[in-house]
């Protein structure tokens, strides 16, 4: 069996393991083109650094990014901004004290295109993920300071990013 045969087995056996423990924790049972369709996203991620490695090229944030804490996982998210459609796109990716990526969930939405309110929307996006899959100990990071600082505060506010926030 070649290399790429064994990953996508892998893969799907993930997928299909994360599907049985949502029916049984949580009483919800993803359709099997869903599972499909998110181990082919995996896949096609691993091949796009794997490709990027092969050519040399590498990417300055994750230069730049630390491995959490033996036994906690990270979830990054970045967001971006299509102005001329007023929609807003967002990935998260979590990955272990090992650095390999556990898994990646990419989102897009019909949004006011405000920076902020993006980088907002994609930390809600991270967090609701790890609820999704069960996670704790996570560390979330983002490239948003101010809604980094809105994470850690507990002052109130009213705005969009603290009403994000606070979801």
């Amino acid at each position: 069996m070649d290399n790429r045969t064994i990953q996508e087995f892998a893969v799907v056996a993930r997928k299909i393991w994360w599907r049985r423990n949502k029916l049984l924790f949580e009483g919800s049972f993803a359709h099997r083109n869903a599972v499909v369709r998110e181990a082919r996203g995996i896949l096609d991620l691993q091949i796009e650094e794997e490709s990027r490695l092969v050519r040399g090229q590498t990417n300055t944030l994750e230069e730049d990014w630390q491995a959490p804490p033996s036994n906690w996982i990270k979830l990054n998210w970045d967001s971006v901004v299509d102005k001329a459609n007023g929609v807003i796109g967002v990935r998260v990716a979590v990955r272990d004290s090992f650095g390999y990526t556990i898994a990646t969930k990419k989102t897009n939405k019909l949004l006011f295109p405000d920076p902020l309110l993006a980088e907002a929307f994609g930390a809600l996006k991270a967090v609701q993920f790890g609820v999704e899959l069960g996670l704790s100990q996570v560390i979330v990071e983002g490239d948003s300071l101010q809604v980094i600082n809105a994470m850690r505060s507990d002052k109130e506010g009213c705005n969009s990013v603290r009403a994000l926030v606070l979801d």
